[in-house]
């Protein structure tokens, strides 16, 4: 199998996703929906073998430009420093609703309210679907 069969999108993880919540939770609503999420900026979902060529690892600064707030999803909107995001509007999902997948993000974030938010830092990485990575070893098997 291909690494990129393997991995199931690119994606910067926060390295400290604390820090969103408690912003969030500061300055947009002190009630987060009860999944709450806030670890990563999704790149490229079911990435192409040259679409993972990437300098995994590396660190991405995170400008939070804004945010929504929905009945179903909360999230922020994000300028990445150091990456791309192949989606028309890279963001953080924060929190849900149950039975409300973070993808549902994607239908609201268009309406993001302007907010100047932290810089955060993040890390270059991947999901294989369950867990999370910053290099591309486990899927070597070294």
């Amino acid at each position: 199998m291909s690494n990129s069969m393997k991995i199931r999108y690119t994606e910067v993880i926060l390295d400290s996703p604390d820090t969103l919540v408690y912003w969030f939770k500061m300055n947009v609503t002190p009630w987060l929906h009860p999944q709450v999420i806030s670890h990563h900026v999704t790149l490229v979902f079911g990435p192409s073998e040259k679409e993972i060529n990437l300098p995994f690892g590396s660190k991405v600064k995170v400008h939070v430009l804004g945010y929504i707030d929905t009945c179903d999803v909360q999230a922020v909107m994000v300028r990445l420093e150091g990456a791309t995001s192949k989606n028309d509007f890279p963001h953080v999902t924060v929190a849900v609703q149950p039975g409300i997948p973070p993808a549902d993000t994607n239908k609201h974030i268009h309406n993001w309210i302007e907010l100047e938010g932290p810089v955060l830092e993040g890390t270059l990485g991947f999901c294989t679907g369950s867990n999370h990575y910053t290099d591309l070893t486990p899927l070597r098997g070294d």
